[in-house]
């Protein structure tokens, strides 16, 4: 719990000694991981009508001084720490990621966001660049379960009954389906 409102998405920070999440009741916290200060925080959209308010429950990613949450409506924001002038913990907004349809889900690892929506498309973007750049656009299944991971080379999109659908990041191919109710030990 972060003041009066519950944490529901954290990440730890063990270098820069951080904590960073969002509540059940919006906004965005930075903590101090060893004094439980907190250094920094965006508003709950139920607080404040600010562009830079966070909406109640919202997805976190975060890899190395980047954060990545989800607004109301089909985008995703990316916020750094470390920026020139900026206070220990501070984070500045570096891009707003829009789609043209509803995402549902969101990872970040490898310096790669890959998100799903549920209209048929992924996106995959390189984070090392700034602003971020899409590299990839997919179509996919729709209906996607917004449950998603990734290595170096492909993202798993879950599509529920469907199975976990396999896909190159660099190409969008599509690599194959896996059925978790056909698997068998061996």
């Amino acid at each position: 719990q972060v003041t009066n409102n519950a944490v529901w998405r954290f990440k730890a920070d063990f270098k820069r000694r951080l904590f960073i999440s969002t509540s059940h009741a919006g906004g965005l916290n930075v903590t101090d991981m060893d004094t439980g200060d907190i250094l920094w925080q965006l508003p709950s959209i139920l607080d404040s009508n600010s562009e830079d308010a966070v909406r109640p429950y919202a997805h976190l990613e975060y890899q190395d001084g980047m954060a990545v949450f989800d607004r109301e409506g089909d985008a995703v924001e990316v916020w750094q720490t470390d920026q020139e002038g900026a206070a220990r913990g501070e984070f500045r907004r570096v891009a707003v990621l829009d789609h043209d349809c509803q995402t549902r889900g969101f990872q970040l690892s490898y310096w790669t966001l890959v998100v799903v929506s549920v209209e048929g498309q992924g996106f995959v973007y390189d984070m090392k660049q700034s602003p971020p750049k899409l590299t990839t656009h997919l179509e996919i299944e729709e209906d996607a379960v917004g449950h998603l991971d990734q290595n170096e080379d492909v993202v798993v999109y879950s599509m529920g009954a469907r199975g976990y659908h396999v896909y190159d990041k660099k190409t969008g191919e599509a690599l194959g389906t896996l059925q978790p109710s056909q698997c068998t030990e061996t």
